[in-house]
Parts: C-alpha cells; structure tokens; sequence
C-alpha cells in the first residue's frame, strides 16, 4: 500500500508519545509507506 504519511502530535509530554511514534513509523515503512515529518503543524 504505497503511500505519504504524516504524523501530527500535540507537543506536550506524555508518557509512552516516542514509542508511540516509533511504532507508527516502523509500521508504516513495513508497508513501504513514506513518513514525513510536519514543522509546526500545530500552527495551522
């Protein structure tokens, strides 16, 4: 399933975010996905 994604967070601390990420990342690559990352998304 090929593709672009983008994952957008809230910014705070939270317990377990990194893994979180990391896992969304591996999984999305196992699947021959593109991850990208968004500057300040958070601004709109």
């Amino acid at each position: 399933m090929p593709g672009k994604i983008g994952l957008l967070t809230g910014g705070g601390e939270a317990p377990g975010l990194n893994a979180s990420i990391k896992t969304a990342v591996r999984r999305a690559e196992e699947e021959g996905r593109r991850v990208v990352g968004i500057r300040r998304g958070r601004a709109g």
